[in-house]
């Protein structure tokens, strides 16, 4: 009960305000990269950041949602986050059954064989088996022509400094103090969120590991043949890959 009061609440603000200026909305499919970008541009404007249910937000705030569907009026702020799919469900493995624990499935003879299992997994997210509402390929298709602003993780990873002061002069339309952005990539820095640098990884934290194309060490040929399958046109389409030869690399 406390948990759909929260979860009320959290919604009819969220709607409340959607249509204020001052309140931004970052959207991604799990595991993107987007609570990253929320922190940075919630400490530069020093708004609170709201990702969880349970209290009534401000309209000078941000929200980091994972809506499958657009249910809040348009907002004049904002933006998408979009990353590798490949990769965002290499670390949704890792997400759902190291850090939330949820039950393996009846396939699964070990937990920790993540090549072995990859194939599987796939069949289930693919076939909305996880308790997922969402896929990938869907989020991305619907999102992408409806975001005011659109943020690829991998730039982010790239160009921390650059790609956020685009985000956030776009947000503005004003010169972003340079210093004080800096700031924010610094306090936020996977270093100071995690205790480890990047690319060093630790299954069980919600900053597992912070890499790009880390999906290369986990998918085989079936892994490969099955993504591209459900969602390998999406790949080309917005320019992970350019044809499906990526497919028959892996092995």
């Amino acid at each position: 009960m406390n948990n759909l009061f929260g979860r009320s609440i959290y919604y009819a603000s969220l709607l409340f305000n959607s249509t204020s200026d001052s309140f931004i909305q970052i959207v991604e499919h799990q595991k993107s990269g987007g609570t990253w970008l929320a922190r940075i541009v919630a400490a530069y404007f020093k708004i609170p950041f709201y990702s969880q249910p349970g209290e009534w937000m401000k309209k000078n705030g941000l929200i980091r949602i994972h809506a499958k569907r657009q249910y809040t009026f348009h907002s004049a702020k904002q933006i998408y986050v979009l990353r590798d799919g490949r990769d965002v469900l290499t670390s949704y493995y890792f997400h759902l059954f190291c850090r939330l624990k949820i039950p393996q499935p009846k396939a699964f003879q070990n937990i920790d064989d993540v090549r072995n299992n990859m194939p599987k997994y796939l069949e289930l997210y693919f076939k909305k088996k996880l308790n997922n509402k969402i896929l990938w390929h869907r989020h991305a298709a619907y999102w992408r022509p409806r975001a005011r602003i659109i943020v690829r993780y991998e730039d982010l990873l790239d160009d921390t400094y650059g790609t956020s002061r685009s985000v956030i002069g776009k947000l503005t339309g004003q010169a972003v103090e340079s210093e004080r952005l800096k700031k924010a990539i610094s306090d936020n820095d996977f270093t100071k969120l995690s205790g480890r640098r990047r690319g060093q990884e630790d299954q069980k934290s919600f900053f597992r590991k912070g890499i790009r194309e880390d999906w290369k060490n986990y998918f085989n040929a079936e892994s490969a043949r099955i993504f591209n399958e459900h969602a390998g046109s999406t790949l080309i389409k917005i320019g992970y890959e350019k044809d499906d030869s990526w497919v028959f690399q892996c092995n």
